[in-house]
């Protein structure tokens, strides 16, 4: 392999694109799992079973971005570039978050028959919007974003920390988290969150993106193509077959007397790993073109991942308050338009609301940017 000469500042195209089809991936999921929950009828056939492999492609690219964007100043011990990274982290992450919960608490005011089972208290909000400790959050994909803002904070320990401290830090964490592989030691959330959320194995999807932009950094990867397309086909082939029951979300073997969790770390992570290595790899060394509204759902994938969830759960409570769920046309294309307007009004939001306050809050509270080498909505 040639060591790459010199890091080109271009868009990655091909990862915003996979981004954007992330987000979709999860929300026919929660539609599909939505219709099977409350009508006992199947979305298409269940193909979008597979469609919670979305999380996994973000967390490997969470890993990827930070590694890709941060790595000129990585291990350099700078306060400033520990606050500027962390306030540029929260600023992506909490506001929208925020705003989104704010909504929802709103809607369960004038619609109460909306809530689910879980009771709403003043500690659990708090619990919600901090995203810590862990717990059941007011939008149900938050705990994904408590697995990413905690990595966020691991990481900028480098800026901090002595070098030793900080791969002790790393090492204690990676370690604790590989105990999660073994059967009798792992630990559910609902055990013990906090423990949960220190040695998680999801970490390892993390780790997974890191070493992907090392490579992509370093390396020209002659074979991109081909990584590229391993990665995308073992992941279709084990979503394949975890949609259909021939393996299971979580699998035990047995190693000398020792049961072993093989899990979506396995199935979903390793084959994000090739599929973003190999796609950063291609978009830096070739000429790509992605249709511009493909662009603009990756654009827009964090308001969808946000927004899809509360939408797809007030109109599937509305179609079972007024009972219209058989003249709509089936379950299948009452799916669909939940669909087309969860992605709608995703969208809207997300022109009207995220890139706006966005914009204002970094202009008001970062002084100082830096050159990014993506584009700044991938921060």
């Amino acid at each position: 392999m040639k060591p790459e000469q010199k890091n080109k500042r271009k868009s990655l195209n091909i990862l915003q694109l996979f981004r954007g089809l992330a987000a979709i991936a999860v929300t026919l999921f929660h539609i599909d799992f939505l219709i099977d929950d409350k009508f006992g009828d199947r979305f298409f056939w269940h193909i979008f079973q597979f469609g919670w492999t979305g999380v996994d492609y973000f967390l490997v690219l969470s890993g990827f971005i930070i590694i890709y964007t941060q790595h000129r100043s990585l291990l350099k011990p700078n306060l400033e570039r520990f606050k500027d990274f962390l306030l540029k982290r929260f600023i992506r992450i909490y506001p929208l978050y925020w705003f989104v919960s704010l909504g929802i608490l709103a809607l369960l005011a004038i619609v109460p028959g909306l809530k689910n089972n879980n009771p709403i208290t003043l500690s659990s909000i708090i619990k919600s919007f901090l995203l810590f400790p862990p717990s059941e959050t007011i939008l149900n994909v938050g705990w994904t974003l408590t697995v990413i803002f905690f990595f966020y904070l691991i990481f900028s320990l480098n800026y901090i920390l002595p070098r030793r401290l900080f791969f002790t830090v790393v090492g204690i964490i990676v370690i604790g988290s590989s105990t999660q592989f073994i059967s009798a030691f792992a630990v559910s959330p609902t055990d013990n969150a906090w423990f949960a959320l220190f040695f998680n194995l999801l970490y390892f999807e993390f780790v997974f993106g890191c070493i992907a932009a090392y490579f992509v950094l370093k390396y020209s990867l002659r074979y991109r193509k081909t990584i590229f397309f391993a990665g995308l086909g073992l992941l279709l082939l084990f979503s394949f077959f975890q949609t259909y029951g021939l393996i299971d979300v979580v699998n035990v073997i047995t190693i000398s007397g020792i049961d072993f969790n093989i899990n979506r770390v396995i199935f979903s992570g390793i084959p994000c790993f090739f599929l973003i290595m190999g796609a950063a790899s291609i978009d830096i060394n070739e000429e790509v073109k992605i249709p511009q509204f493909l662009i603009y759902l990756g654009d827009a994938s964090y308001s969808i991942y946000l927004v899809h969830s509360p939408v797809i759960s007030a109109l599937i409570q509305l179609t079972l308050k007024f009972g219209i769920q058989d003249t709509i046309g089936g379950s299948s294309f009452l799916g669909f338009l939940i669909f087309v307007i969860s992605i709608g009004l995703s969208c809207i939001f997300y022109n009207l609301i995220e890139k706006p306050l966005t914009q204002y809050l970094r202009k008001q509270f970062i002084q100082k940017k830096t050159s990014p080498i993506i584009s700044a909505k991938s921060e």
